[in-house]
């Protein structure tokens, strides 16, 4: 199975062009034409609409946060969401969205440490200056949609696969996936067999480092629950796309 990986180091994207995964068979994906339709609906133009400028972006993520409760209120019923709660992880998704769209090094460093992040105040701010420095280089506003947040269950077999959660890959998406620092409040293997992991994405446009301009993407990250601080940790961050793009992985 081919999948595109970035180690996300030092804060910055690492670019990575996307790949198709094998996938389980679906019947909505049952040739190459119904394949790109899928993809092509996902990704059409008419779900970006809303740009947001960096000023004007905070209002944006109530509505995120209540996609997400809303939306996580369908696997609920899994144990283990049902005690350990959503409101944390629709907050820990929010804090990475907001530090992509606004990024602050103060609020930012706060957020990330208290997710296990090992990082001292000098290196994360050494880190995020380039992470900054990177950025910038575009100057378009991402289009997004902030009621298209999604979240579902993944769950990796006993040799890390990938077992549950794989719907876009069997419909043909590219996938981008960064792993980033080890937080120290997970296991060294993140993917162990019957781990409770759950996917939160969302539609918004990233730049597409081959082509030098904006290109629709599903951004996105998993998340593992931490006994040891209780708090959803996130340890994998992932990119749905055309097949061909490359998308740099975003800092996890």
């Amino acid at each position: 199975m081919m999948v595109a990986v970035a180690v996300v180091a030092g804060g910055l994207f690492v670019l990575l062009r996307s790949y198709m995964l094998a996938g389980p068979p679906s019947a909505t994906a049952t040739s190459e034409n119904e394949i790109s339709a899928v993809v092509a609906k996902e990704l059409g133009s008419d779900r970006f609409s809303v740009r947001l400028k960096p000023e004007d972006v905070s209002d944006s993520f109530d509505i995120i946060h209540a996609s997400i409760i809303e939306q996580a209120k369908e696997i609920q019923s899994v144990r283990q969401l049902g005690t350990l709660g959503v409101e944390d992880l629709a907050s820990g998704f929010v804090e990475r969205i907001r530090f992509m769209l606004a990024p602050d090094i103060s609020r930012d460093y706060v957020s990330f440490k208290a997710r296990g992040d090992p990082r001292g105040i000098e290196e994360w701010t050494a880190d995020f200056e380039k992470y900054i420095e990177y950025t910038q280089e575009s100057k378009e506003v991402p289009g997004m949609d902030l009621e298209g947040v999604e979240v579902r269950l993944i769950l990796f077999d006993r040799d890390g696969e990938q077992v549950l959660g794989q719907e876009r890959l069997a419909q043909g998406f590219g996938m981008t996936i960064g792993t980033g620092v080890k937080s120290g409040v997970l296991p060294k293997e993140s993917r162990i067999a019957g781990m409770l992991v759950v996917e939160v994405v969302m539609p918004i446009e990233r730049m597409d480092m081959i082509k030098r301009h904006l290109a629709p993407a599903i951004q996105g990250y998993h998340f593992a629950w931490s006994p040891k601080i209780e708090k959803w940790i996130p340890y994998e961050s992932v990119v749905y796309s055309v097949r061909g793009s490359a998308f740099g992985a975003p800092p996890v």
